[in-house]
């Protein structure tokens, strides 16, 4: 659930963050008070990038492990082995994923949800600024 929380949070910080950017570039604030809103927008990003893409990395390990199996020289091994990796093939046909709070897969996807979802709540904040 704790992950869960960081995201969400980290989506709403993101947005804000960007807004304030905006907002600033329109005023006549300093240059360096510019650079520095600038340059921590990505630290935003990398930190839920962090969670998702190491969910993606163990997405993909587990996608070779069947074919990794397969290729350990089974066929000189006992019947034993031959039943156990039989089992472990059989198991690791389907993906490994992980859900945060039963919702969200970490996953490349859900970084890229994550990413379309702080910008239309920039744009929604956006419009509403304007208007």
């Amino acid at each position: 659930m704790g992950i869960f929380a960081v995201l969400s949070i980290n989506i709403l910080n993101l947005c804000s963050h960007v807004f304030s950017l905006v907002v600033m570039l329109e005023t006549d604030a300093s240059m360096s008070t510019k650079i520095k809103m600038f340059l921590a927008a990505p630290v935003f990003m990398c930190q839920s990038g962090l969670y998702c893409l190491t969910g993606q990395a163990i997405i993909d390990q587990s996608d070779r492990l069947a074919d990794s199996a397969y290729s350990c020289g089974w066929p000189d091994a006992d019947q034993r082995f031959k039943r156990s990796l039989r089992v472990l093939m059989t198991r690791a046909e389907q993906p490994l994923c992980i859900r945060v709070g039963k919702l969200i897969e970490l996953s490349r996807a859900t970084f890229q949800e994550l990413l379309k979802g702080t910008y239309q709540l920039f744009n929604l904040v956006y419009q509403v600024h304007t208007n």
